[in-house]
């Protein structure tokens, strides 16, 4: 079983994000998903293990602010459109308290960013769905206060689910 981390909104930034993707689904026939930025994906590990990597890096990690920048898209499925994230301090810090936890895995090349549809979709269309985004002129900034462990094997977004949840060390009041 493969497994991913993602770092989640929550309360009304996670509502209105989820808003928003339920929105462009129905408009452009995208599936729906929970809204997130995958802070590491692809984990092929057993749970156990997993659980105790991820409950061990929250202990030392503490909760952050995420900003959501301009929208853009890319040729891949999982990166249909997407927010690009600020990169900041505190994310990047955590992917390399990260690699400790899973060193073979993190040197991958990240990019954060925060998916809005997923799918295999034309050039036209992407930008379609750009567009539609751009004009709603929105802007998202959201607490990240922990790492939730996601079960997220296939393309079928129905099967997605968050399985665990560990908070981080408090910094925001």
């Amino acid at each position: 079983m493969k497994y991913g981390l993602w770092l989640q909104p929550t309360g009304k930034s996670y509502e209105d994000l989820q808003n928003l993707i339920n929105e462009l689904a129905r408009k452009f026939d995208c599936p729906v998903f929970e809204p997130h930025v995958t802070l590491l994906g692809g984990i092929d590990v057993n749970l156990e293990e997993l659980i105790s990597k991820t409950e061990k890096l929250a202990k030392l990690s503490s909760s952050f602010k995420i900003k959501l920048e301009n929208t853009s898209f890319s040729s891949t499925y999982f990166q249909n459109v997407f927010y690009l994230v600020e990169p900041n301090k505190d994310l990047l810090d955590l992917r390399i308290k990260l690699h400790g936890f899973f060193p073979n895995k993190v040197d991958e090349a990240y990019f954060p960013h925060f998916s809005l549809t997923y799918g295999d979709y034309s050039a036209e269309q992407r930008q379609e769905i750009l567009e539609y985004v751009k004009n709603k002129n929105l802007r998202f900034g959201f607490e990240i206060s922990s790492i939730n462990i996601s079960q997220a094997e296939t393309k079928d977004t129905k099967t997605w689910s968050v399985t665990q949840k560990f908070s981080l060390k408090r910094q925001f009041v």
